[in-house]
């Protein structure tokens, strides 16, 4: 019989015992204070501090996927601040599969940009081109059309390491253009 997936809940009240009996008391109350804001007794835009002032990559992580299912479109600039954060090199994915939670087409510079600046083809790199999959638009046309042509403009030389990021960059752009005509066909249809 399969195990049952854990809830958010059950999750940080494993993680809480843990850090009690670890003697990580900053750890402790940096978890209860985010399983207060799922159980609902405070806001989860209380929580956004905790990006920048949390003891533990632990914390931030229950920290995105709060603010992932927040359903209010004021924690994406945090966790975008959170994404490119030197702090949060290797924990960028965590931030961004957050950000997929809502249609980001009003920050289409910034995944452009992140998608762009990847040092690697990583899980951060997949999910920054997940979320521009997911936009809904509308867009500025020369907005679209310039991010699109970064995204394709081809490296001077391919090495076999960076065909996975030219990959998510093509996937991205081309799920751009797709966006992109829909939208100018709605427009074309719907004009007086």
């Amino acid at each position: 019989m399969p195990r049952r997936k854990l809830t958010i809940l059950q999750e940080l009240r494993a993680a809480i015992d843990k850090a009690n009996a670890e003697g990580k008391d900053v750890l402790a109350a940096e978890l209860s204070q985010i399983r207060h804001a799922v159980r609902g007794k405070t806001s989860p835009l209380a929580l956004v501090p905790l990006l920048d002032t949390a003891t533990s990559q632990i914390t931030k992580s229950f920290v995105s996927i709060v603010l992932g299912a927040a359903k209010d479109v004021r924690v994406l600039k945090p966790l975008m601040r959170a994404a490119v954060n030197p702090a949060n090199t290797n924990y960028a994915a965590w931030y961004l599969w957050a950000c997929a939670r809502y249609d980001c087409s009003a920050y289409l510079s910034f995944f452009v940009r992140f998608l762009l600046t990847c040092p690697e083809a990583n899980e951060a790199m997949l999910s920054a081109s997940e979320v521009i999959k997911a936009m809904k638009g509308p867009f500025a046309p020369a907005a679209v059309k310039g991010a699109i042509a970064r995204l394709l403009r081809p490296k001077l030389r391919l090495e076999e390491l960076e065909s996975q990021a030219e990959f998510f960059r093509v996937q991205a752009a081309y799920a751009l253009l797709d966006t992109y005509y829909d939208q100018v066909d709605h427009e074309w249809k719907n004009e007086p």
